[in-house]
């Protein structure tokens, strides 16, 4: 029974906090996230960045990019189109999270000196490609987001990302994404 008292006591003490929906937008009623200011937050560059501009709003978060041919270098479709590889809009719903985690206060300082990687994705669902030229956007509702502060790292969670090509009428899902923040000296270790 103690031993039993002792593991419960050792896992309160690992688990320092733990945030949900924050509302970053407590005056504005809508913010915009030009792709310069994405590019301070994210280490992405050229065709690896994968969200030109932010929407906020008190209701989602919406991303925007247009597909370029860069992004599609490779993947060419057999009628010749050139296609988005589906494990790009992974990385895009891992992206968008690590833009709203920028605009978290309480849990961007947590986070100053700390490297998010993406550590696990939910089950995602394709139901039509991304071709050069289109435009597709991405949404995330803010009660779908929570952190977990750990002694070692900080794991981030999004839940039912959106992922829309304009103009078309289905969507593609990602039902979540986990980042895991840690300091860059324990990728040496």
């Amino acid at each position: 029974m103690n031993d039993k008292n002792n593991e419960i006591k050792t896992k309160e003490t690992r688990r320092k906090r733990v945030w949900k929906g924050f509302n970053f937008l407590e005056q504005e009623e809508v913010r915009v996230i030009s792709e310069e200011k994405i590019k301070s937050i994210l280490f992405h560059r050229g065709h690896f960045l994968l969200i030109n501009e932010v929407l906020i709003t008190s209701e989602e978060m919406i991303g925007k990019v247009r597909i370029t041919e860069d992004m599609c270098l490779g993947h060419i479709m057999p009628n010749g189109k050139m296609v988005l590889k589906g494990s790009d809009f992974l990385d895009m719903a891992a992206q968008f999270l690590g833009i709203w985690i920028a605009q978290w206060p309480q849990l961007r300082s947590s986070l100053e000196g700390k490297i998010c990687m993406p550590v696990e994705y939910g089950k995602s669902r394709f139901k039509i490609s991304a071709i050069m030229g289109d435009l597709v956007s991405i949404r995330l509702n803010p009660r779908n987001v929570q952190a977990r502060e750990r002694t070692n790292y900080t794991l981030i969670t999004g839940k039912n990302f959106t992922i829309k090509i304009e103009e078309k009428q289905k969507e593609n899902m990602v039902s979540s994404v986990k980042l895991m923040a840690f300091n860059a000296e324990s990728l040496a270790e």
